[in-house]
């Protein structure tokens, strides 16, 4: 009976060697690489992995789109607009005013466009081109109508020749002496 015991404790004293011997290899392994085994792996080893899961993934046909119906924008104000208009400091000739009358204007309509420009040194000329829905009109040229070629009110009119449902944006350059400048007058632009 003496010997089962002494058995018994040889296989229970091997058993805690065992386990204490496995805990301490453990112990030194996470000492020793457990730093590494958390990091995650390197971007490269990402990014491969990234593109072998495309790769693998079954191509499926791209969704058809149909456009998009654009529908009706809502309306200008009626009459006379004046737009204040600010640009980044030290632009040359500066824009500071924008009158236009009609606002919203019908196709075959007379509209008349005046632009207040000032600078340090004379205005040569004033251009505006308007974007509507299907072109892009340069205006006929601009008069000088009020003040001086340094702090002026230019003036053009013209009969409108194109929808303005969806796109109307006018472009306003000015040249002066040997600087010029331009601004874009966005007044609607709908699934731009």
């Amino acid at each position: 009976m003496r010997k089962k015991f002494i058995n018994k404790g040889a296989s229970s004293l091997s058993l805690l060697l065992v386990i204490l011997l496995a805990a301490g290899i453990g112990y030194f392994v996470w000492v020793e690489y457990g730093q590494e085994l958390i990091k995650p792996p390197p971007e490269e080893e990402l990014r491969d992995i990234e593109i072998s899961k495309v790769e693998l993934a079954s191509p499926s046909p791209a969704p058809k789109l149909t456009p998009k119906a654009k529908g009706t924008p809502a309306p200008l104000l009626q009459g006379k607009e004046t737009y204040t208009i600010s640009q980044t400091a030290g632009v040359r000739p500066r824009i500071v005013l924008a009158e236009i009358d009609p606002h919203e204007p019908k196709v075959g309509e007379n509209q008349r466009i005046r632009v207040r420009v000032i600078d340090q040194a004379p205005i040569s000329e004033v251009t505006i081109s308007l974007k509507s829905d299907n072109k892009t009109t340069n205006l006929p040229p601009t008069k000088l109508v009020d003040g001086t070629n340094l702090d002026g009110t230019w003036e053009t009119s013209w009969n409108i020749n194109d929808s303005i449902l969806y796109t109307y944006v006018f472009s306003f350059k000015v040249q002066g002496t040997n600087v010029k400048s331009s601004v874009d007058l966005p007044i609607r632009l709908t699934n731009q």
